[in-house]
């Protein structure tokens, strides 16, 4: 088997839902939005994963269109957060949780920094960098890992702080 054809596998709490990504979705982030603290409690740790993404069980899905931009996925039966869903790409970004203490993640970004719940403190290598210089971050990024980075320019625009 191809390492690109090796997948990483998650469930739900009640595991009535599985989500397969590819093994080489391993770029990971905290989104500091406050809709994503909403949602997941405090920062939103995300793994980006583009369109393959397989579900097993999607009966057992439900979504709420949360802006003109995405749609958040979950368990009808244990509530577990399952995915957040570009809807004009169909790119998704996946709780890391899902796949438990996984090495391969690469902790690289932090999104609305400045948005930071204040007892929130992460480690990672980071420089902060005015959202108006972002886009050019995000391309030098994109350029080095392939990453498509669904959210970033445009979530970045109301943001005054990022740290990549």
């Amino acid at each position: 088997m191809r390492d690109s054809e090796k997948r990483l596998n998650g469930s739900c709490l009640c595991k009535a839902v599985s989500i397969s990504i590819d093994s080489n979705c391993n770029d990971l982030g905290a989104y500091h939005y406050p809709k994503c603290q909403t949602w997941s409690g405090s920062a939103f740790m995300e793994v980006e994963c583009g369109t393959d993404v397989i579900f097993e069980g999607s009966n057992n899905i439900a979504t709420f269109e949360s802006s003109s931009l995405a749609e958040r996925g979950f368990c009808r039966i244990c509530g577990t957060h399952l995915f957040i869903k570009d809807r004009r790409s169909g790119e998704y970004g996946v709780p890391s949780g899902l796949y438990g203490d996984n090495s391969n993640f690469k902790f690289n970004r932090q999104l609305f920094f400045d948005k930071k719940l204040t007892f929130i403190v992460l480690k990672m290598k980071q420089s902060i960098s005015p959202a108006n210089t972002f886009i050019s971050t995000f391309q030098k990024l994109r350029n080095r890992t392939g990453f498509s980075g669904r959210f970033w320019p445009r979530l970045c625009e109301n943001s005054d702080h990022v740290l990549v």
